[in-house]
């Protein structure tokens, strides 16, 4: 009788400190928990890298935006940053790229400019979100500026699209002695519209080859080659992983060779011309025939 009463107590005590270290345990697991739980991120404070002049924050868009501001050098890469217009789920609207005004590679601010057609909202509300353009692709290196907007009660969606041309100016393009560089220092943007389609880039480029210089850039001092004779737009393939577009152009009678200066300048309007979308970032033109010197 004894041994049994002596075993049961024996039996009630491992049972008892069994309770207690579980116990322990589980309030000691929970600690380290709490510890590891990953707070969410908290916007960067960018207000030293970018201002929006227009549109202030809450303030009423019409279709398309005219999006100006200035940004720090170090927010550009080749003179451009991509923008988006979203509506309050996040659904893509509409989107282009910002031009600066004046050379970027500096630390100072530089004012840009962008003009965005975008189509319906479903919401009355929405944001414009200005991206630097981070050619490094690395996460760390992305920043970007949100601005909540509302969409006009008038907006519908618009039947045409600003894109941007480039012609050349030489007298933009040269060193101190005067000297045609023929580089990309000498091409300036041009505001072209084309039709609200869903093939921005095939459209732009199509319309670029085949549209003859205005007659106000050729005022302005521009100029351009474009259209020529017998070269058209084939093809476009676009790696959406790396950016790399191809472009194939036919060119029955041999246009886009000829000497270094005048292939160059060429390669550049077309290369500019595809680079305004964000998602290009590279060109490559088929065959390898074009533009030869």
């Amino acid at each position: 009788m004894k041994k049994t009463i002596f075993y049961f107590i024996l039996c009630l005590i491992i049972v008892s400190g069994l309770i207690i270290l579980f116990v322990k345990f589980n309030v000691l697991f929970k600690s380290q928990e709490t510890n590891f739980t990953v707070e969410p991120n908290t916007p960067v404070d960018v207000s030293d890298l970018i201002i929006v002049d227009r549109p202030q924050a809450g303030e009423i868009i019409e279709n398309p935006v005219t999006i100006s501001g200035r940004a720090r050098g170090s927010w550009f890469f080749e003179g451009s940053f991509p923008i988006k217009i979203v509506d309050v789920s996040g659904e893509l609207l509409g989107e282009g790229i910002a031009e600066a005004q004046s050379s970027w590679m500096t630390n100072d601010f530089v004012v840009f400019r962008a003009a965005i057609s975008f189509k319906s909202p479903a919401t009355s509300s929405g944001f414009i979100i200005l991206h630097n353009d981070n050619p490094s692709g690395l996460p760390d290196k992305d920043k970007e500026l949100k601005i909540p907007i509302v969409f006009s009660s008038t907006s519908s969606e618009s039947t045409v699209r600003t894109v941007k041309f480039f012609y050349y100016d030489s007298r933009l393009d040269q060193d101190d002695a005067s000297n045609i560089l023929c580089s990309q220092r000498g091409l300036v943007v041009w505001d072209h519209d084309i039709p609200f389609t869903a093939t921005p880039i095939k459209d732009t480029i199509e319309s670029f080859l085949n549209t003859p210089l205005p007659e106000e850039a050729a005022a302005a001092g521009l100029s351009s080659e474009f259209p020529l004779s017998g070269v058209s737009l084939e093809s476009l393939n676009l790696d959406k992983d790396s950016g790399l577009l191809t472009i194939r152009l036919s060119d029955k009678y041999n246009q886009t060779g000829g000497g270094a200066c005048r292939v160059g300048i060429l390669k550049f309007q077309l290369e500019a011309v595809a680079k305004q979308f964000p998602e290009v970032k590279e060109v490559k033109f088929e065959p390898e025939t074009l533009f030869q010197p």
